[in-house]
């Protein structure tokens, strides 16, 4: 699926445009565009990716392949991500879910293959009021990190709570069944798994926070820098 949002002045002016459609935006430099690919087709893919933004082939591997690792690559008209939503409950158990960027001067262009609530808030908050997060294309890509990042909290809560449950059970119990045991396990495996997730993240965030690359406009740092205070009492 194609979701694309045309940008003037803070203002949503277009959505969900064609392709023919979206070489036309991208040729007025008066206009900024964010297109999300969720789940899209090969067809779609190469429509977006490579016809309509010209990306680089080794970005749209990146963005293509799974990767388990957050990154960030400069390739000087625009900064390719990689960054990952993470969500857990007792039915569904710990996941996370990629989230690319190709972040331009006047473009974002956002891939994922499930759905993600952060992507659906930003939707949501661009219907209602698009002027506060739209003027810039690094302004968008920072509040759709910033509700990814804030969604960690809960899931760190809710995994830890689960597992000092399972903790009590296993330690209180003369004999706890070995299912309690392999749950523990797999728990603390999972905590393990997030901080191997946010620490990349951290230094890819660190990176955008001390202005190393032109794209991100001075006075975005320091909503960089908060980010990344996040981050770090993760």
């Amino acid at each position: 699926m194609i979701q694309s949002f045309v940008f003037n002045d803070g203002k949503l002016v277009a959505s969900n445009l064609d392709s023919d459609a979206l070489r036309l935006v991208r040729a007025d430099k008066g206009l900024l565009i964010w297109v999300n690919l969720f789940a899209p087709t090969a067809e779609e893919t190469t429509s977006i990716l490579e016809d309509v933004f010209s990306f680089h082939p080794l970005a749209i591997e990146d963005c293509l392949s799974v990767s388990r690792y957050p990154k960030i690559e400069d390739y000087e008209d625009y900064l390719f991500l990689v960054m990952h939503a993470v969500a857990f409950n007792k039915e569904e158990q710990f996941r996370t879910t990629e989230l690319d960027f190709f972040i331009g001067k006047s473009f974002l262009v956002t891939h994922h293959s499930e759905p993600l609530a952060t992507v659906t808030s930003t939707v949501e908050r661009i219907q209602k009021n698009p002027a506060a997060i739209t003027r810039g294309m690094d302004r968008l890509a920072h509040f759709l990190l910033d509700t990814m990042v804030d969604a960690y909290q809960p899931v760190l809560h809710d995994l830890t709570t689960e597992i000092g449950t399972l903790e009590d059970t296993v330690f209180l119990s003369r004999d706890p069944e070995p299912t309690v045991i392999r749950e523990f396990r797999e728990r603390k495996k999972e905590l393990s798994d997030l901080q191997q997730i946010v620490r990349p993240q951290r230094d890819v965030v660190t990176r955008l926070a001390r202005g190393e690359f032109k794209l991100i406009r001075p006075v975005l740092l320091p909503y960089f820098r908060d980010l990344l205070g996040t981050l770090n009492r993760i």
